[in-house]
């Protein structure tokens, strides 16, 4: 699973089942989770460890066993403590059937809705339906593939029963409006990494001062803008080193550093390790 883009745009699973299965621990190119969204459902079950998951503005530490739910467009991210975890990613428009129309689905179709997002360990009917779904989907097969959507919509249909979503008021849709301008500020850095990014060039986009950007996006990511962007270079840099056969000088340069010995000291700033011994880990 690639977390690089903010808006992603990615296609999961096939034209057919549109549904993405994902499998993360250590070993994985993109192992920390970015900040980025989707139009699509994500389902995200916490295998092992501890996760420290972002959804919006609402923090919590996810541990074995949680599963959280990532609702249309909602800007998510995380960072793994030891952590295996695994997702399933899903448009919500596979559950609007043709024979059955529901208010409650066209509702979470357009995203008027939102779906409770924390679902701690507990045998109740609902975790118990997403734990089986997980399960199917893991060894999904064309003949298994009705059954996976036949869970899907008993776990939609339970939650709707059980009330477990809210529909936003007008406070909460303006409380939108920050994360609206931070998408903006992301969607700059990830067109620009590659290239000098200014502070007055992100504050300009949220038409506010440097002071006040800088607390603001403070506030939204527990980091300052040119930490978050040395940050997000050093994803894209990772990426890159595991997929391509580039040189680390070459990554380097296309990750927006031009001094090689000040790309090595910010990795292993955020990474404990250098570039090569990031890659004799990962590519035995």
């Amino acid at each position: 699973m690639q977390y690089l883009k903010y808006k992603e745009n990615k296609s999961h699973g096939t034209s057919e089942f549109p549904v993405g299965y994902y499998y993360v621990n250590h070993l994985h190119p993109q192992y920390t989770m970015p900040y980025h969204w989707h139009e699509e459902l994500e389902f995200i079950h916490i295998i092992e460890g501890e996760f420290e998951v972002t959804i919006d503005e609402n923090s919590r530490l996810a541990r074995p066993g949680d599963i959280l739910i990532v609702n249309s467009g909602c800007l998510h991210g995380g960072v793994p403590h030891d952590c295996t975890y695994e997702c399933i990613v899903i448009p919500c428009s596979i559950l609007l059937g043709k024979s059955f129309a529901s208010p409650f689905l066209d509702k979470l179709n357009r995203c008027e809705l939102r779906l409770d997002e924390y679902y701690p360990y507990d045998p109740n009917k609902i975790y118990s339906l997403m734990e089986e779904f997980f399960r199917i989907i893991r060894g999904i097969t064309v003949k298994q593939e009705l059954i996976a959507i036949g869970l899907l919509n008993q776990i939609i249909g339970y939650m709707y029963s059980e009330n477990r979503y809210v529909i936003p008021d007008q406070a909460e849709r303006s409380k939108h409006k920050n994360i609206y301008l931070l998408k903006n500020v992301l969607d700059y850095i990830d067109h620009n990494y590659s290239n000098k990014i200014e502070l007055n060039d992100l504050a300009r986009i949220t038409g506010m001062s440097p002071k006040y950007f800088c607390r603001f996006f403070f506030e939204m990511t527990s980091r300052t803008p040119i930490d978050y962007v040395n940050y997000y270079r050093i994803e894209r840099a990772c990426y890159q080193l595991i997929t391509t056969n580039d040189s680390i000088t070459e990554i380097s340069l296309s990750c927006g550093f031009n001094d090689i010995s000040y790309f090595i000291k910010t990795f292993k700033k955020y990474k404990g390790k250098s570039p090569r011994q990031y890659i004799k880990e990962l590519i035995p």
